[in-house]
């Protein structure tokens, strides 16, 4: 129960006072850090219990709670801490432990602790780890099937390919090795979900490929059930607007606006943020503007972002008195 309320001071508390430690009591403390993701350094505390507990079972400590087996790392013990880790920053500790401590503990990871260490990895672009992690897991031999979350994690990492500098660190072709992933999830007919076209959609418009974002935006709409899901199909929309701006194409951005207004599909302030940023920094400030007037007639308060894109749209426009009044309106 405390773990569930995120009670992480009760729950350290009651592990400290514990008797006796079991793998339960230990995973019990993890779950609570992983409801404390927002505390930068959870993570610390977090590793320091698994830690203990790989102490513990080298030792050979009993799990009275499990007919007296020794404590150690189950599947779950390994989800829990690099979901932690991961959302840290600290995919490499977490893919250290999956490589090394998994092993040494006879863990086989299942697709769980592979989904788990992809999600770790592919939130910051490495997509080349995320892509080995997936052939490890198609060549696995313990019978662990790829599933579609291992896949999205993979094209979520093309598209969040590293930045060096001001331009993005990747080679012309990266994209078409989502094009080949894609291509290998109808093969093994692993089924393409919402979240898949969302982040199919990302890709391809991060290496300019409008395109083939719109075709899957097109095939998004055309399924039944991923309309159905309000949330990932504004994502879905809100994909291809940043898509049409990535390519310099403010025309097919309002487009795709005035396609959602006729599907009645949802926005959301990232819709907005999305329109008011791409046309500012295309020069189209009256349209920027009269975005920005949109949200306001809308009852919602427009972001810091929106602000300053317009203004510095503005200035370079040489609106300067226009550019004050929208910085006084802020």
């Amino acid at each position: 129960l405390l773990t569930r309320t995120g009670a992480v001071t009760q729950a350290i508390k009651l592990f400290e006072e514990a008797p006796y430690r079991t793998t339960g009591i230990y995973n019990a403390v993890l779950k609570a850090y992983s409801a404390q993701k927002r505390n930068g350094m959870a993570w610390e505390a977090a590793l320091g219990v698994f830690s203990d507990m790989l102490a513990a079972a080298e030792a050979g400590w009993v799990d009275k709670g499990r007919k007296e087996r020794v404590v150690k790392p189950t599947h779950v013990t390994y989800n829990l801490i690099t979901g932690i880790l991961g959302g840290a920053g600290k995919w490499q500790i977490a893919l250290q432990l999956f490589d090394d401590s998994m092993p040494s503990m006879k863990v086989r990871p299942n697709a769980y602790n592979y989904v788990s260490i992809l999600s770790a990895v592919s939130r910051y672009g490495m997509w080349e780890t995320s892509l080995d992690l997936l052939n490890r897991m198609q060549q696995d031999k313990s019978g662990v099937k790829p599933v579609t979350a291992a896949y999205n994690s993979v094209i979520r990492a093309i598209a969040r390919a590293p930045r060096e500098g001001t331009k993005r660190k990747r080679e012309m072709d990266t994209w078409q090795h989502g094009v080949v992933l894609l291509e290998d999830m109808s093969r093994r007919r692993v089924q393409r979900d919402a979240i898949c076209m969302v982040e199919s959609i990302r890709m391809f418009g991060a290496y300019g490929q409008l395109g083939r974002a719109l075709d899957v935006l097109q095939d998004f709409e055309a399924n039944e059930k991923f309309r159905s899901d309000r949330m990932r199909r504004t994502h879905a929309y809100n994909a291809a607007l940043e898509a049409s701006f990535l390519s310099f194409n403010w025309q097919q951005a309002l487009r795709v606006v005035q396609q959602m207004n006729a599907l009645k599909v949802e926005d959301n302030f990232y819709t907005y943020e999305t329109m008011v940023s791409g046309l500012s920094v295309n020069a189209q400030w009256e349209r920027a503007v009269q975005m920005l007037e949109d949200v306001r007639a809308s009852k919602k308060k427009p972001t810091e972002k929106m602000f300053l894109k317009v203004v510095s749209a503005l200035e370079k426009a040489g609106k300067d008195k226009l550019a004050s009044n929208n910085t006084c309106s802020s």
